[in-house]
């Protein structure tokens, strides 16, 4: 019987973006050779790959190879072993260097709209300025961080109006599949840096792309 392993590649990640020297370190280049095999093809079922099993039950190499696939409803990349069982889920692999690209299902998003800036009052946030991407504008990179991301479906305010000053104010909506989702955070920068919620940093991904397309390309950008 195999092991189960929950594993969040944050944890093994330096600063640089390589691995860390610290402990574990051969457990971690086996998932990120996990990751890299399954986003160089972006399949949504459990898949064969060319990696061999790492364990060695009874002193002896396993014989199987990994299969592995993207998990659909938490955004992890599910993995098993079919000869010793081994098996288990790998998070936080989004955008490190073993992230070759590739996805199962990218979302088909009709339109993007951000409105961000620090407003004097809540009731100058119609003033700022609006960035708008119609589909045939919207790059994969944007189209790979809401999928990432998890943000379609979510809808909502979030963060603390009164822990900074001026007020930060974001407000995103996602045209999708006849529905329009609108998030808006306050204070994203304080939340980020501030709360553990890793909801402030999968937002805070989505809006930094938008917003350097709409520096990147003043016609999608008016006031």
């Amino acid at each position: 019987m195999g092991d189960t392993w929950v594993t969040d590649l944050r944890h093994f990640i330096g600063h640089d973006g390589n691995l860390t020297s610290f402990g574990g370190r051969q457990v971690a280049q086996h998932m990120c050779e996990i990751v890299s095999a399954v986003t160089a093809h972006g399949s949504g079922e459990l898949r064969d790959t060319p990696l061999q099993c790492r364990r060695r039950p009874g002193r002896r190499a396993c014989p199987g190879r990994i299969r592995a696939g993207f998990d659909g409803k938490s955004g992890s990349i599910r993995w098993c072993c079919p000869s010793c069982g081994d098996n288990g889920l790998i998070s936080g692999w989004q955008g490190s260097r073993w992230d070759k690209g590739e996805r199962a299902d990218l979302p088909a998003i009709e339109r993007i709209t951000y409105r961000g800036g620090l407003p004097r009052t809540r009731a100058e946030k119609d003033s700022l300025p609006v960035v708008v991407l119609e589909e045939a504008d919207i790059p994969r990179q944007l189209l790979v961080a809401v999928h990432d991301s998890a943000l379609i479906g979510v809808r909502g305010q979030f963060g603390d109006p009164d822990v900074g000053r001026p007020l930060q104010y974001d407000e995103l909506s996602i045209d999708s599949g006849g529905r329009t989702d609108t998030i808006v955070v306050l204070n994203r920068t304080i939340m980020l840096i501030h709360t553990g919620d890793d909801f402030f940093r999968r937002f805070h991904r989505v809006v930094s792309i938008v917003e350097d397309i709409g520096r990147q390309n003043k016609r999608l950008e008016r006031t």
